[in-house]
């Protein structure tokens, strides 16, 4: 049996600015959260989804209530890229749930996925598709 990410894990991945930019402006930062961004290699970050949302309010309070434009514009698009929900982590929950016999079946859904995407209409490309 094939399960994807069946703990919801979210990986998130910060800049060394981004990085420097939480460590240094979010007060608000608990220990533990302090010390894995601090000692995040590469700016790689394996959360769970309470753990997600927790940095997620952090960045978006310390974001909105920033003294300076520069902090409020490095956390303002932390914020926004960590929100927009790309292809990848839409992919992985659509997956979530399922309970896969075997790569072929993984990949099959993954195609069909795909197909879907592919021929839906895109409002930001006039209504037409990827097709």
């Amino acid at each position: 049996m094939i399960q994807i990410n069946p703990d919801k894990i979210r990986v998130v991945q910060l800049t060394p600015k981004e990085q420097k930019t939480i460590l240094e402006h979010c007060q608000s930062l608990d220990r533990d959260m302090y010390a894995r961004i601090k000692n995040a290699g590469n700016g790689v970050l394996h959360m769970l989804e309470e753990e997600y949302a927790y940095l997620m309010e952090l960045i978006y309070v310390e974001a909105t209530s920033a003294i300076t434009p520069e902090v409020r514009n490095i956390l303002g698009h932390l914020y926004h890229r960590l929100t927009a929900g790309p292809t990848a982590q839409v992919f992985v929950e659509e997956l979530e749930g399922y309970d896969f016999k075997s790569i072929k079946e993984v990949n099959d859904k993954l195609q069909q996925m795909m197909n879907k995407q592919n021929d839906t209409p895109d409002p930001d490309m006039g209504g037409l598709s990827p097709n």
